[in-house]
């Protein structure tokens, strides 16, 4: 379930990487110009507050041969990462309950 944006962020690149044979973190990391490690702990410990901005994401949607879009929450991505398909009223009630924790 997704937790937080940069947690869902984080699933979703990791998602990709694993589904391009070609790419490893090493790669991708020398690819948008970051440490190996900065892009494990992005994907393998939110709570570090270590995320990918906007611009990372950018640069490893190129990377990875990907839409920007893939990359961003949304009810299709969370179709490909959960298996479970939303209806709009279940979205809007993941949105929503997201809103309310960062207390916007």
């Amino acid at each position: 379930m997704m937790s937080d944006f940069n947690s869902f962020v984080s699933e979703l690149v990791y998602y990709y990487l694993k589904g391009c044979p070609d790419m490893t973190v090493d790669k991708l990391a020398e690819n948008i110009g970051v440490s190996s490690s900065f892009i494990q702990k992005c994907l393998s410990s939110p709570s570090t507050g270590k995320h990918f901005n906007l611009w990372h994401i950018y640069v490893i949607a190129n990377a990875l041969n990907v839409n920007i879009s893939d990359l961003i929450p949304s009810k299709k991505n969370y179709q490909v990462l959960y298996n479970k398909e939303l209806s709009q009223d279940e979205w809007n009630t993941i949105f929503e309950n997201h809103k309310s924790k960062k207390g916007e």
